[in-house]
């Protein structure tokens, strides 16, 4: 088969070896009045929040701005006002992901609010890919629809946007994907690039809440929990407006949440306050996975369920499907490093771009697999499901990496029939003819944009002697966590491991005890690196004191009603 040539020429990688630096190591100390943990404070002056004004703005601020601020609000909510008032037909079309469906769902309940005729849809990953359609353009002209609003996609659909308007439908576009160019059939366009720089960054579901504030008349708090697990979801910087969006979302998921979100909650056994890492590691995968493995429109289906009943039965499916997509994710990405640490005869290159047949590479993990590839090996990683011939598939890079600039620089080349995302993640098709090509001129580009070396950066040391649940809820105060305001991670020096245990039936997480002199043991967790057990075991058998260093995360684990600190290891040396 093609794909097969994609694998011609090699050499096995190892996965990456990173180092470690501590942030702002000449770090003077700060002037700084606050009574969070002093490590807190430390951890803030040295990602640059040093003075007490800038600690109390980053705990307290609350700013959003305006909708109008955007260029092109105020026509695109004067035209979709008026659809309104005459009782024209709106369609509101989506993208499968999270951020596709949340968008999809907070335009169509803010037009339900305003008594709007509105129909919602988001396409088939499998039967339709993405993008904007034209067979849903002909769909729409037969329904008599006369107003089309896309959301999280659409910025590059220029020709089935004026296919639309031939049809004598107006289009509205609001996404946040890169672009070089935007589409001038459209009535008009929403995007973060012509807003204010607080909110530069948004994700679709950020843009979507911006226009039903600005039809609605003021600020629609009680969807704001769509734009949270949107905005974490979507892997956007949590900085600026992003970080107040979310942390308004948060707290409306406490106070009030969407009853399709509470029914998955509940499903997964999420009870009391959720926070960033619930929605990061739980919610938005199992929301993921609908669309991954089955119809996206069943995840929107759930969100835009009002009775709780019928929302946990459809909550349930989601879980049953992200069941099978952590199955089908472990096969793929195990055949995956499988053909990379086997294939000698393969050239060393600074980026991967990896096929299977469908058959087994199911189309929709394949980008959960890049991203796992990408982590492993420091590499920006293509992975693509082949099926007749045609390539479908996902990339995911590495901070510093600019993957879609990349894609479009070699888009001029014939490779893809569709690539479109963002820095650090995109999507493709191509004839599988193709992948060798890819494969090379991909390395070329990465070549010019050099590749950091893979790091980690630690915000502070510390040792044990300094765990406290003063320090825990202190660190929640500075969240929400995510892309660009990352939850600190802490270098523990020459720790002594007293124990090593398995997790699980499959032996795939393992936690070590660690402590200093004169204190407990803690457990730090060890998540998909069951490799490392091997390399400590050696360690061990090496050396008299079995002393290593750990970069770890803080985590407060419940179980059985009772509260423990827990570490997560990131690394160790």
């Amino acid at each position: 088969m093609a794909y097969e040539d994609a694998f011609l020429r090699m050499k096995p990688m190892k996965p990456a070896r990173y180092t470690w630096h501590l942030r702002n190591e000449t770090l003077q100390e700060a002037d700084i009045t606050s009574p969070l943990h002093p490590k807190v404070l430390e951890v803030l002056a040295r990602r640059g929040l040093s003075t007490t004004k800038q600690v109390e703005s980053w705990l307290h601020n609350k700013t959003i701005t305006l909708p109008w601020d955007m260029e092109g609000m105020e026509v695109a909510s004067k035209r979709i006002l008026q659809a309104i008032e005459q009782h024209e037909k709106i369609m509101v079309y989506g993208d499968y992901d999270v951020d596709g469906v949340c968008s999809t769902t907070i335009m169509v309940k803010a037009l339900r609010q305003l008594f709007g005729v509105v129909v919602g849809y988001v396409p088939n990953r499998f039967e339709e890919g993405y993008g904007f359609h034209d067979k849903w353009v002909t769909w729409a002209a037969n329904e008599g629809i006369g107003l089309i609003i896309t959301v999280d996609v659409g910025i590059t659909a220029n020709e089935t946007i004026r296919y639309a308007k031939e049809k004598g439908m107006d289009v509205i576009v609001t996404d946040h994907h890169h672009t070089h160019t935007f589409p001038d059939a459209a009535y008009a366009v929403l995007h973060p690039s012509k807003a204010p720089v607080a909110c530069a960054n948004l994700c679709g579901a950020g843009v979507a809440w911006k226009l039903a504030c600005a039809i609605s008349g003021r600020e629609v708090t009680e969807l704001l929990d769509l734009v949270a697990v949107a905005t974490l979801a979507d892997q956007v910087p949590l900085t600026d407006e992003n970080r107040v969006l979310v942390r308004a979302g948060l707290q409306q998921m406490h106070e009030r949440m969407n009853v399709g979100l509470l029914a998955l909650c509940t499903e997964m056994k999420l009870t009391g306050y959720v926070n960033a890492e619930d929605i990061g590691f739980k919610l938005a995968p199992a929301l993921n996975a609908v669309g991954r493995i089955d119809s996206a429109m069943k995840a929107f289906r759930l969100l835009m369920e009002e009775n709780f009943g019928k929302a946990k039965v459809k909550a349930e499916e989601a879980v049953r499907l992200n069941e099978h997509r952590k199955e089908l994710t472990d096969t793929v990405e195990a055949q995956a490093i499988e053909q990379i640490e086997a294939n000698k005869h393969w050239t060393l290159q600074d980026t991967i771009v990896i096929a299977g047949p469908h058959e087994v590479w199911h189309e929709g993990v394949i980008g959960i697999v890049a991203g796992r590839l990408a982590e492993r090996y420091h590499r920006p990683t293509v992975c693509l499901s082949v099926r007749d011939q045609i390539a479908k598939g996902s990339g995911r890079s590495v901070e510093g990496f600019d993957l879609y600039e990349a894609l479009h620089k070699l888009s001029d080349r014939g490779l893809f029939q569709k690539f479109g995302g963002h820095a650090m993640a995109a999507g493709l098709s191509m004839d599988a003819k193709n992948i060798p090509a890819l494969r090379d001129l991909l390395h070329v580009e990465s070549t010019k944009q050099k590749i950091p070396q893979a790091q980690y950066v630690a915000d502070a040391e510390l040792s044990l002697h300094q765990l406290s649940y003063s320090l825990l809820n202190d660190l929640e105060k500075i969240g929400p966590f995510g892309n660009g305001n990352e939850k600190p991670m802490f270098w523990l020096r020459d720790v002594y491991v007293t124990e090593m245990k398995w997790l699980g039936k499959e032996n795939k997480y393992f936690y070590l005890k660690v402590a200093h002199p004169g204190t407990m043991s803690y457990k730090a967790l060890v998540f998909r690196h069951p490799e490392w057990h091997k390399r400590l075991e050696e360690h061990k058998a090496k050396s008299l004191h079995f002393k290593i260093d750990l970069l770890v995360q803080l985590h407060e684990n419940i179980w059985q009603d009772k509260s423990t600190i827990q570490m997560m290891a990131v690394d160790w040396q």
